[in-house]
């Protein structure tokens, strides 16, 4: 085997895990970006009722 194949095989591996890292590091940045447009906001608590509950009370009013 001849080492200008195993270096080309080398090169080509090391641009895969480059370009992986490249992605990772910008889809992050993508995130970061997202949650700056979008911030969280924390929902207000319903208490015990909830969306389903208060239908199922609602049926039962005839």
């Amino acid at each position: 085997m001849e080492s200008s194949v195993l270096d080309k095989a080398l090169q080509i591996a090391g641009l895969g895990i480059v370009g992986v890292f490249v992605f990772m590091a910008v889809f992050y940045l993508i995130i970061l970006g997202l949650d700056k447009i979008f911030p969280y906001e924390k929902q207000k608590s319903l208490g015990k009722s909830n969306a389903i509950g208060d239908n199922a009370d609602n049926d039962t009013e005839d």
